[in-house]
């Protein structure tokens, strides 16, 4: 194949047939060469395809088992999350809401307070009652 790469694309070709053709055939002659000289090239060439394909398959089987324990697992994390874990995150953000709202009116209660404290008089009564004089009833 060297010697083919400094002649033209032309001369490449070789009568027309491609370069894989050329390369199978390239391939033939050589396996016939191997196998004059040594009768027993192609049950070794077998015994290790053999050997290639039993290593594929036992690779095959583990990577399938790993698949089957990574998919059980999912399984029993979903389930967890469903029976456990969601039930909870839903109490826990209706307990935060009610912890906010109670907050907030906390801290209305809290600003009144202060305003009352500084001013002197509540603010939750209606100035025309102050401007009137009237006691601090509600």
């Amino acid at each position: 194949m060297a010697a083919l790469q400094g002649q033209p694309k032309a001369d490449r070709s070789l009568g027309g047939r491609s370069q894989s053709e050329t390369d199978v055939g390239m391939s033939q002659a050589r396996i016939k060469q191997l196998m004059k000289g040594d009768p027993k090239f192609i049950a070794r060439l077998i015994e290790q395809l053999d050997k290639q394909m039993h290593g594929l398959m036992l690779e095959r089987q583990k990577r399938q088992a790993q698949l089957d324990a990574d998919l059980k697992e999912m399984a029993q994390l979903d389930h967890t999350i469903a029976t456990n874990i969601a039930p909870n995150l839903e109490e826990a953000a209706s307990l935060l809401q009610a912890t906010r709202s109670m907050t907030s009116k906390l801290r209305r209660n809290t600003a009144s307070q202060r305003l009352e404290e500084a001013r002197g008089f509540s603010t939750s009564r209606p100035t025309t009652s102050l401007l009137r004089g009237e006691p601090n009833a509600p």
